[in-house]
């Protein structure tokens, strides 16, 4: 009976353990779907395409499409792919598939070679007119599934409206894609392939002719010819999804950066130079503390003036500047009490952060994603992302595509749409993160963030109330805060015995250089980051009033000599040559002000509708010529095989 029980209990407690585990896959799969659903939600193009001026970036990641590409893959001829024997082989299944910019939005079944024939009828739809499709025609493997053979790539936004269009587009060998796909597409409007001459690759086919002498002439006479991967047959029509004001707003929208590939040229060297702990922890201190502290609250407080983020801080600036730029003799007047002023808002702690915190560096908690989501900006919210699987959830981002597309969701109107707690919970169970942890194992090497400077340590244990006890390099130990440890990088330890001595040499010199490096940077810094956050008020106040000091007397000095406004009075008797210089130096001091005035004004957000006006203006009615495929040399019109 004692066995039976014990038999019965032991049943009972695998399938509990079934059951919940069955219900934790549920749960991860519930809360992976939340960032893709998320990602895939589109806003109603007509309703918000006002969007395109006031944010062009955001729009072009969250409206609907407002034009589609009816594409008809018909067939191919002479197909030819080039291999890694640096030969020309047919393909014996292959198929096609179709990107909008660098995404994949279809593809064909595979087809023998005998027919190929795929008449496949599909759809693009898109909102940016200037939008980049490449077909890539692909052999079926059997084991890679997806051999490169040819590619073509053309700008939807050339294409003209409801036209029917139908020939033979020229297929490049697969080798050539390469850098960007601008570059490929101005390389491919400027003359076909077949009409070219690729010195590398005949360089390539004479090595392997060469080489080939004792093996049978397999398609010997069609090597030093075959220039291009064949030709594919299409049949397309670009048709709006809405009205022409709808097109016409969407002409503000720009694409995504293109994916850069690899030159065809690069040569990737073998073997990795070994590093030592010492060196990483070095170089992971250094850019914590400069590049993503110093570094990036500059750059994010430049931003916040630039971008007018603050009417009355930006409007102070630039009335200053300007003033300092018609009436040189207020220079010594307005600017430091400009300085003055911009000192004492830092002294405001909430203003500081607002106004130095970005994606870069702001803290990976539920204020530092409401500070990132204020800038309004995909790639600031995309870094913040980034930081938090690399960092507090040690993973790796797979897909910069849905990385940018989910960090376009994540806020509206300058907040977050999801808490923090529920973004961490999404990217732990996303498709494209990796290796993603909420938590650290004992031994983890970690950096602790400190009130003034980033220690370098080693995890002892996570308490039960996810707080992380650690152990600093001198051996003593401390609880802190979940957020205020990052995870570093942790290199291996290779034994000393295995390097040569002047390989060892080379290391210790490094590591010494690193060393002097950051000492000789991180105390300045530190120092500077004091004074500004007044974390070293008397000196900050004593500062403060010296500028305020030096400016009263400068405008009490020009009130009490000049009196009037100097420079008012000019010298009699100037001859044409003055008259001249004059001019000149007027021009340049006009074109001085022009420029600052437009530095200063370019990120503002009402700057940033003029832009976009001016270029719907300029893409609908002076640049678009939409005369394609006349002007494409890789095009044939036709239906005859």
């Amino acid at each position: 009976k004692n066995l039976a029980f014990s038999h019965c209990l032991l049943q009972a407690c695998a399938d509990l353990a079934g059951v919940l585990a069955l219900i934790r896959m549920s749960y991860e799969t519930i809360q992976g779907g939340f960032l893709e659903q998320l990602a895939t939600e589109q806003d109603d193009f007509r309703s918000n395409r006002w969007r395109c001026i006031r944010n062009p970036e955001h729009a072009a990641e969250t409206l609907s499409p407002c034009a589609r590409l009816e594409i008809t893959i018909g067939e191919a001829r002479g197909l030819v792919a080039w291999t890694q024997r640096h030969s020309f082989e047919a393909p014996s299944r292959p198929y096609v598939k179709v990107f909008l910019n660098d995404k994949l939005a279809f593809e064909t079944k595979p087809v023998r070679t005998s027919g190929l024939q795929w008449a496949h009828q599909d759809t693009v739809d898109f909102a940016v007119l200037t939008s980049m499709i490449r077909l890539e025609v692909l052999d079926y493997d059997r084991i890679t599934h997806q051999e490169g053979v040819g590619f073509v790539e053309f700008c939807v936004g050339e294409l003209p409206w409801d036209e029917k269009l139908e020939g033979w587009l020229e297929l490049r060998l697969y080798d050539r894609l390469e850098r960007t796909s601008n570059h490929r597409y101005r390389a491919h409007l400027a003359a076909r392939d077949d009409e070219s001459v690729d010195e590398l690759r005949q360089s390539l086919l004479d090595e392997a002719s060469s080489c080939m002498s004792c093996t049978s002439s397999n398609n010997r006479g069609r090597i030093k010819n075959q220039k291009n991967a064949g030709e594919v047959r299409v049949q397309m029509c670009l048709k709006r999804l809405g009205t022409w004001v709808d097109t016409a707003f969407a002409s503000a929208l720009d694409p995504p950066p293109s994916k850069e590939y690899a030159l065809r040229k690069g040569v990737v060297e073998d073997g990795e130079v070994p590093h030592m702990q010492d060196l990483g922890d070095h170089i992971t201190e250094l850019k914590l503390q400069v590049i993503d502290g110093a570094l990036a609250s500059a750059v994010n407080f430049c931003g916040y003036i630039l971008q007018w983020r603050s009417y009355l801080v930006s409007a102070a600036v630039s009335a200053s500047l300007i003033c300092s730029w018609l009436f040189p003799v207020l220079t010594w007047v307005l600017m430091p009490a400009l300085i003055a002023v911009l000192l004492s808002i830092l002294g405001v702690k909430d203003l500081r952060e607002e106004m130095t915190f970005g994606g870069q560096n702001a803290p990976l908690t539920q204020e530092g994603l409401e500070h990132v989501a204020a800038w309004r900006s995909t790639p600031t919210m995309a870094r913040f992302l980034r930081r938090i699987v690399e960092r507090k959830l040690q993973g790796k981002v797979t897909n910069e595509e849905e990385l940018n597309a989910c960090a376009a969701h994540c806020f509206s109107s300058g907040r977050p749409k999801v808490s923090f707690d529920h973004l961490c919970e999404g990217l732990v169970a996303a498709k494209w993160t990796t290796s993603t942890k909420n938590s650290f194992a004992p031994g983890a090497f970690v950096v602790v963030q400190g009130e003034e400077d980033w220690r370098s340590a080693t995890v002892l244990k996570m308490d039960p109330s996810g707080d992380v006890r650690v152990r600093y390099g001198d051996g003593t130990e401390e609880t802190k805060k979940l957020a205020q440890v990052t995870s570093r990088l942790q290199l291996p330890d290779l034994p000393t015995w295995m390097l040569p001595e002047s390989l060892s040499s080379s290391m210790r010199e490094v590591e010494h250089q690193l060393r002097s490096t950051k000492e000789f940077l991180l105390q300045p810094v530190q120092w500077l980051a004091q004074v500004i956050s007044w974390r070293l008020p008397i000196i900050t106040c004593l500062l403060v009033a010296s500028l305020l000091v030096l400016s009263a007397a400068e405008g009490a000095y020009l009130a009490g000599v000049f009196g009037g406004w100097p420079g008012q009075v000019e010298r009699a008797g100037v001859n044409y040559l003055e008259v001249v210089l004059r001019w000149i130096k007027r021009i340049l001091h006009w074109s001085a002000i022009a420029v600052g005035i437009l530095i200063l004004i370019f990120q503002s957000s009402w700057f940033k509708e003029i832009r976009c006006a001016l270029k719907i203006a300029m893409r609908s009615f002076c640049c678009s010529r939409r005369d394609a495929p006349k002007h494409w040399p890789f095009f044939k019109a036709g239906t005859a095989a």
